[in-house]
This record gives structure tokens, sequence and C-alpha cells, in this order.
């Protein structure tokens, strides 16, 4: 173990001189010579299994230090001096002698290190292992590739089989999500299902609801207070909640219809419109049926069918040339309020017309 020198030796076959290095076994062949016997091995070998013999059976040989007999099934090469144990010991030896020389640390001997992490931690010199984490990091680097391990043959796991059979009708269908838990039925049926639960749920809530505001109300009864003048407001019954008090309730209805009348000033004309025929056929005892101011129009294409002059919608009220509704059996001579008997017309024709009855379709040039 202590050599420093070279040996030189002779070749078993051709006897050419060996240069033995320090360190390792001793060589019995020179290079060429141990490079023909593989190839002769390696042909053997061949032929054999050409031949359909197989392998060669393994040889015995003796260890030269501890002179017990060892199985060797490698042929070709040098031939094997020592057993596997004197061979691992004669390694150690090797690299405890070279530990020393470069100044390491002896073998079992307790040194302090740096982890990455800059926690210092001992460690217990041993041949051909080095220490490069401490017992945390390790733990976590091993958890780590526990689960990269798990994710990777997560990854490789062969393709799920997502072909399912719904339980309530029958149907066969594919389940999207594979990560989810399995599905045991078609979306149609699920929705159907969600669907009534939720119906369920809620008739159920608003059955407890209304039982307990029924039971607050017996129990403390209820008030409320008039937005206007602050008046308390009595609940006469369960779910009426009072706002207006009998005072402001009439200048409220009338401001709600203000508003509504100016945000909607072409329907509350033609409101005002029908309302205004119902009264005059209800006052000349005649027929009438509902009928809307638009269509009319939109029938006789906005074409007065008086003066057949265009109607133009940008005059409202009074206006000579307003959109009216014209009967052409007036109500007095007992026409009835119908879509078939009203025609589109201006305001000035309709009123310069009265109450005559033109059978012919005469035309009425008065406004020119």
């Amino acid at each position: 173990m202590t050599e420093t020198t070279s040996h030189v030796l002779a070749c078993i076959d051709c006897g050419r001189a060996i240069e033995k290095k320090p360190g390792g076994g001793t060589p019995k062949y020179c290079p060429s010579c141990a490079t023909e016997r593989v190839r002769i091995c390696n042909r053997d070998a061949a032929r054999r299994r050409r031949a359909g013999l197989g392998p060669l059976p393994p040889r015995t040989y003796t260890c030269v230090e501890c002179k017990r007999e060892f199985v060797h099934s490698r042929r070709g090469g040098q031939q094997p001096e020592r057993c596997l144990d004197c061979r691992q010991d004669r390694i150690d030896g090797y690299m405890a002698e070279y530990r020393i020389r470069r100044g390491h640390a002896p073998v079992g001997s307790t040194i302090t290190l740096i982890c990455g992490c800059g926690t210092p931690f001992e460690w217990t010199v041993v041949v051909g292992r080095r220490a490069w984490k401490c017992r945390t990091c390790l733990d976590a680097a091993y958890v780590n590739k526990k689960r990269r391990d798990a994710f990777m043959a997560w990854i490789k796991r062969p393709a799920p089989n997502l072909a399912r059979v719904c339980i309530d009708c029958g149907r066969n269908f594919q389940q999207r999500n594979a990560l989810g838990p399995i599905v045991t039925r078609c979306p149609r049926c699920a929705e159907d299902r969600s669907r009534s639960r939720s119906l369920a749920y809620g008739r159920r809530l608003s059955q407890e609801l209304s039982e307990a505001r029924r039971l607050t109300f017996e129990i403390e009864g209820r008030w409320s207070y008039c937005l206007n003048c602050g008046k308390a407001l009595p609940c006469e019954r369960m779910g009426l909640v009072r706002k207006w008090c009998e005072d402001c309730l009439p200048e409220r209805k009338k401001a709600v219809l203000q508003a509504w009348k100016l945000a909607n000033p072409e329907a509350w004309r033609a409101i005002a419109c029908r309302a205004n025929q119902v009264r005059r056929a209800r006052l000349a005892a005649v027929p009438s049926e509902p009928y809307d101011r638009r269509y009319i129009f939109d029938r006789d294409k906005w074409i007065c069918q008086l003066c057949k002059k265009r109607i133009y919608k940008k005059y409202v009220g009074h206006h000579p040339k307003a959109p009216s509704i014209d009967h052409q059996i007036p109500l007095e001579l007992g026409g009835p309020d119908t879509p078939a008997n009203v025609t589109a017309a201006h305001f000035g024709c309709n009123s310069a017309k009265r109450s005559r009855y033109m059978p012919n379709g005469e035309q009425l040039m008065l406004l020119g």
C-alpha cells in the first residue's frame, strides 16, 4: 500500500517488460496480449452461442491474501487475484492513504460543514461519501423527489376510462373532467336534478320564512311610518308594509302619474285619445273595439285619407297637420268605433269634415 516507485515485470505470453504503476494489482500481460486474450474469449463465447452451448461455466480462484476460494464468471483479461472483500479493503486503504496525503480529515472523525442555506451541521467522515446539505434540507429534497416521482408517475399513467352510464335515464355519456369524482348522471339529468333540488330548497326556505314572519307578526306586530309626514301606520295583515298615509296617498299617486306622463308623452297621448274615443262611442251608443293608433297610421302609410297628403309625426296636439283618427261613418250617424271604420287624417281635415259622410271618397281640399 506504500508503493511509491514503479516495478518492471515480464508478460507471461510474449515476455515483454511491463511497467507496474503505483497502486492497483500486479499486471500479468502486456496491453497487446491482454487485448488478444479478450478477443479470443469473445470469439469462443460467440462460437458457443451459435452452437447453443451457452456461456462458459464460472471458474474458481484462490485469493492471494485470505487464501479463500472465490468464483469469478468473467473470462478474458487478467485473472483475479483477490476476492471481493479483500479488493474492497485494498481500495479503502488506498483511499485512506490518499486522504492523509491530501490533508483531509481522517475517516471516522467529526467535522463541521456549512449548508447552502447557511446552517452549520456536523458530519462524520466516511470514505466515498460527502455531505452537502443539512438534515432539514435533505428532508425537503427527499420530499420534493417523492413529489416529483409521484407527478411523473401520474403523467405516465394510462388514460382513464371516462365512459359512464347515467343511473337515471340509462344513456351512455363521456365524463368531461378526469380529475374529479366519478359522475353518475348525464349533464341533462344532473341539470334537472339540480333544478328540482333548488326549487325544493326554495319552497322549504319560503315556508320556513313565512312561518317565522307569521309568528313574529302574531307576537310583536308590525308598524311602519309614512315617508312624507312620518305618521305611524299599523299593518293590518302580514306582509303588508304601508309607506303612505290616507292624506298623502292621493298626492303621491298624482305625482307618480305626472312623472310618468312626462317620461312617456306618446304613450300618455295614445291613452288619452283612446279614452276619448271610448267615451264618445259610449255616448253615441255604438259598438267599440280596441285598436292602436300607430297601427292605423302605419296601415294607411301616414297619408291623410281626406286630402291625400303626408302626415308628419312632428306635429302634435291641435295643429292643423297633426295626426288624428277619422271615422268614415261618423259616430253621430251610427258608425262603429272599429279599425275597419277609422282612417288616418290631419287634425285640420278631420275638423273641417265634422259629421259629414262621404261614401264616394271625395277629397276635402280645404287646407290646400
